[in-house]
């Protein structure tokens, strides 16, 4: 019985040790790939040559916040703040509606998030934020003609902010 449970004990950290390595590759792969979509960002650029570098390390330390406050990995959260990148939005806005999907993901999916659900969130309010109001009322949100008339006057970042209040509630 003292061995199996000692076997049973040595699998299991193996297990979690294997477990942790993946995620640290997932997470340098999803930093690494955030670096990139934040350098390739035209408003970043337009701040100066290396305003990027700046930009992503700002939001990996937003995204380790955001882990020790709740149930998603860091690995996933960047994950999700290069999806949001990759459609346009600079890291004012990434760093806004990132807890939103974060806290939709885990509604949605519990403790067991992967990137993909965050990916598949990001896509459908990355349109929201670009003006797209239909995918707000597919999520149960409704809007009234002159919230839709207003959000499609606003700027990214102030939809951010409109969305962050609305979804908060």
């Amino acid at each position: 019985v003292g061995m199996a449970a000692g076997f049973f004990a040595m699998s299991k950290l193996n297990q979690i040790r294997n477990d942790a390595t993946t995620a640290a590759e997932d997470e340098l792969a999803a930093q690494q790939k955030l670096t990139q979509v934040l350098k390739n960002n035209a408003s970043i650029r337009a701040r100066g040559t290396n305003e990027y570098v700046k930009a992503s390390q700002e939001l990996f330390e937003y995204a380790s916040e955001l882990q020790q406050k709740g149930l998603i990995g860091d690995e996933v959260i960047v994950g999700l703040m290069q999806s949001l990148g990759s459609r346009g939005f600079d890291d004012q806005v990434i760093k806004k509606i990132t807890p939103i999907i974060a806290d939709l993901a885990v509604q949605q999916k519990g403790y067991n998030v992967t990137i993909q659900d965050t990916e598949a969130l990001a896509k459908g309010l990355g349109r929201a934020l670009a003006g797209n109001t239909g995918y707000l009322s597919r999520m149960g949100v409704v809007l009234d003609k002159n919230q839709i008339k207003a959000v499609r006057n606003m700027n990214s970042l102030q939809r951010a902010e409109f969305l962050y209040d609305l979804l908060s509630k």
